[in-house]
């Protein structure tokens, strides 16, 4: 799927809910370098949506919680507020459900590791690939992902 098919699927759904996939590479470590390990990820997520108008974000810079909204830290939208280009790839701004969907059971994220197109464990995945594979908290409820990678799930 092309950035601009995405966006205009994005653009459908323009601040509502929708079900993505996302694949990536994960590099081994030296001694495991000769296998091809993928992580899957299945999840909700929310787009076309400014960071500084989500609902949990002002409300945390009000509380003090947070400071002020600050410009990218890396490369420049080229259409505000989906598509960030940098080094010549589009990534795709996405946000994850609130605290408050979360708690209302919206938004289950599924992770799957292949290794050589078979399914494997994390734990199997942290053996070759190292603290890569672990889990990892997403604070910001933001991410930033290449558009290769992004399927949208209908």
């Amino acid at each position: 799927m092309t950035t601009k098919q995405i966006v205009e699927k994005l653009q459908d759904k323009r601040g509502q809910s929708l079900n993505v996939r996302l694949v990536s590479n994960v590099d081994c470590l030296a001694a495991h370098r000769s296998n091809l390990v993928q992580k899957v990820t299945l999840m909700t997520v929310v787009s076309g949506v400014s960071f500084e108008n989500r609902k949990d974000i002002r409300e945390a810079i009000e509380a003090g919680e947070r400071g002020e909204i600050q410009p990218l830290a890396w490369g420049e939208w080229i259409q505000f507020p989906f598509v960030i280009s940098h080094k010549g790839q589009d990534y795709i701004r996405l946000y994850l459900p609130s605290q408050a969907q979360q708690a209302a059971g919206f938004g289950k994220t599924t992770v799957q590791f292949i290794c050589n197109g078979q399914p494997i464990t994390r734990n199997e995945a942290i053996l070759l690939c190292g603290s890569k594979a672990q889990a990892r908290e997403n604070e910001s409820g933001c991410m930033t992902v290449k558009a290769d990678n992004l399927a949208i799930v209908e």
